[in-house]
């Protein structure tokens, strides 16, 4: 998993869109306003492939130029959806706590250590990362809670309650840890309510990261049963 912090990489696409915006201010040519529209284009894929929808949906697509005429209607293109995208993500920078971010970067060095991860728990949690670190986090949570439910089905047990003793008396879990216990059961009740019995749940951020750093933690048991 990429070690730069999400913030960085934001912080990295705000600095390329002022730089684009800019130069489009001042393209008087043909040849420059389609090299910049290139550089454009690409950012916008970028944003795209980082899972940021929303924020490519208020960046205009724009077409080759082969006119004169072209260059100022692509040029201002270019500068408003550089605008509306660096608004946006400036707000996404503002709207995480700041410890909800060191927390993510941490759960995202545990998931990373974790020896022979099931490929499909670890692309549903990486998702999972991802959204909570956009600020979307009842999609972080239904993803996590997934995770969860997997592989608790995967312990004997009648109910939660039952997996997450047997876990207990299997060492999987140190005994001496309540805390630990307690906050696995409330994660895995949080998960039941959020993928079946409850559409009134709108997860608040620790409820979120509880799922999460949850998800993970049953993760590692998993490669142990």
């Amino acid at each position: 998993m990429n070690s730069v912090s999400n913030d960085s990489i934001i912080k990295g696409i705000i600095s390329k869109l002022k730089r684009i915006r800019d130069l489009a201010k001042v393209t008087d040519t043909v040849s420059k306003a389609n090299s910049l529209r290139e550089i454009y284009e690409e950012t916008r894929s970028h944003i795209n492939s980082l899972g940021y929808y929303d924020i490519v949906r208020l960046m205009p697509y724009t077409s080759k130029l082969s006119t004169w005429d072209d260059v100022t209607q692509v040029t201002w293109k270019i500068v408003a959806g550089c605008d509306s995208a660096i608004a946006a993500l400036e707000t996404l920078l503002a709207k995480i706590p700041l410890e909800t971010k060191d927390k993510l970067e941490s759960l995202k060095e545990e998931l990373s250590s974790i020896e022979n991860i099931d490929f499909d728990i670890q692309r549903n949690l990486d998702e999972a990362i991802k959204e909570c670190e956009m600020g979307h986090y009842l999609a972080s949570a239904l993803i996590s809670s997934r995770v969860i439910v997997y592989i608790l089905s995967k312990v004997k047990g009648k109910t939660d309650e039952d997996r997450v003793k047997n876990l207990v008396e299997q060492n999987l879990i140190p005994k001496d840890r309540k805390d630990e216990i307690m906050e696995l059961m409330k994660a895995s009740r949080l998960a039941r309510n959020l993928l079946s019995h409850r559409v009134d749940i709108d997860p608040r951020i620790e409820d979120t990261l509880i799922v999460v750093s949850n998800a993970i933690k049953l993760t590692k048991i998993l490669t142990k049963l």
